[in-house]
């Protein structure tokens, strides 16, 4: 326990929020649920009202420069220069196989661009682009740098901009889903990048900014709080246990898990990430992508509700009706949402129609499930502009 990392709110968690469960993910000490709470709790409370998460584990790079838009043409399949500024998009990192090294999500700022990179990955991603540089962009003016002393906080849920807009002079309601801003917190002691950004499928914010500045702010939201019940206007901690099922339901990509070096975006269906236009950089690992646009993977990730026969979990074997194994769940939890079991798993094409039957081994049980018609689980909710 003494090796593991821990984020500037660690002891805030288990003193003031009351983590009753701290366990090690990526190497850091990081609260899965907490006190009189738990995880059904927190994620139906980051539904109904607001759920804060440190999320401070993750990985930041710079890219600096004004050769920095080629530079991120080549490490990401997005498009750096279609990207207008104070806006942000997920992207992905890929090999010259066309597997998934990453999936991160990158914003384009008047001197930089700045890539969030998963906790697990964050420093094979940075080393992945110094060795890019040095083999594509040696003489060109780019500049690395790996973030320290940063935190990511997440506060997600119906209720995150109206306890946030006390804190900016940006008018929240005027931010759209997937635009940021960066402004200077006078009470809390420096500057704050918001993007309306989460990985719950709700509406909210992450909110990168310094060690200092994320323990002021975990203060003030939380002053008075009693563990155990709702903070101050709504606002209840949430652990990686509530975040992981909310991303579930969402839908959404854990890194190990549905994507992986081994998965290509097209079984991923995250080929929405890709450009769609040409450019002057390829990114590294087109020309496999390109290939295998031509002769598609037989196999692409979907969605399962349990129908009978207890919750799914991540590795349990799936087969079909007549037997034949189909292969392993990359994630399974019970929805608090759905009141059921939901997973995703990697099926034929011809066995993902809406309501297609399949047998899960649950600890040596069998367990009924069917194919959803389409992800998410739970309908997203993000903050969306009138135009």
């Amino acid at each position: 326990m003494s090796s593991l990392r821990k984020t500037a709110l660690h002891t805030f968690h288990r003193q003031v929020l009351s983590a009753s469960t701290m366990a090690e993910f990526a190497g850091y000490d990081m609260p899965i649920q907490y006190k009189g709470l738990g995880i059904l709790k927190e994620s139906l409370a980051t539904r109904s009202s607001a759920g804060f998460f440190d999320v401070s584990h993750m990985g930041q790079a710079r890219v600096r420069g004004k050769d920095r838009r080629k530079f991120v043409e080549k490490v990401l399949v997005g498009d750096p220069f279609a990207l207008p500024m104070n806006k942000c998009s997920l992207s992905l990192v890929l090999t010259p196989e066309a597997g998934i090294l990453d999936d991160v999500i990158f914003s384009t700022h008047p001197d930089h661009i700045n890539i969030v990179l998963n906790a697990g990955n964050k420093h094979l991603d940075f080393k992945h682009f110094l060795e890019v540089k040095k083999q594509f962009f040696a003489k060109d003016d780019v500049e690395l740098e790996f973030v320290e002393g940063e935190s990511l906080l997440a506060i997600q849920g119906p209720r995150a901009a109206a306890l946030l807009q006390p804190f900016f002079k940006q008018d929240l309601t005027k931010i759209g889903f997937s635009s940021f801003f960066t402004e200077k917190v006078d009470a809390l002691d420096g500057h704050v990048t918001a993007y309306r950004t989460g990985y719950t499928g709700e509406d909210g914010f992450e909110l990168a900014l310094s060690d200092r500045s994320a323990l002021i702010l975990a203060e003030k939201l939380f002053e008075g709080y009693v563990p155990g019940a709702e903070g101050p206007g709504g606002l209840f901690p949430a652990g990686l246990g509530a975040r992981d099922a909310l991303r579930l339901e969402a839908g959404l990509c854990l890194h190990g898990h549905e994507i992986s070096t081994q998965t290509s975006p097209i079984e991923a269906l995250l080929m929405w990430t890709v450009r769609k236009r040409d450019t002057e950089v390829s990114f590294i690992g087109a020309e496999r992508l390109s290939e295998l646009k031509k002769s598609p993977p037989g196999v692409k990730r979907t969605g399962i509700t349990m129908v009978e026969g207890g919750i799914c979990r991540e590795g349990m074997r799936v087969s079909d009706e007549s037997g034949q194994e189909l292969g392993t769940l990359t994630s399974g939890t019970f929805s608090p949402v759905l009141k059921k079991g939901i997973g995703m798993i990697y099926l034929p094409n011809h066995l993902r129609q809406k309501g297609t039957k399949v047998v899960v081994d649950v600890r040596g049980r069998k367990g009924i499930a069917e194919v959803v018609d389409k992800l998410p689980f739970v309908p997203a909710k993000y903050y969306k502009l009138d135009k």
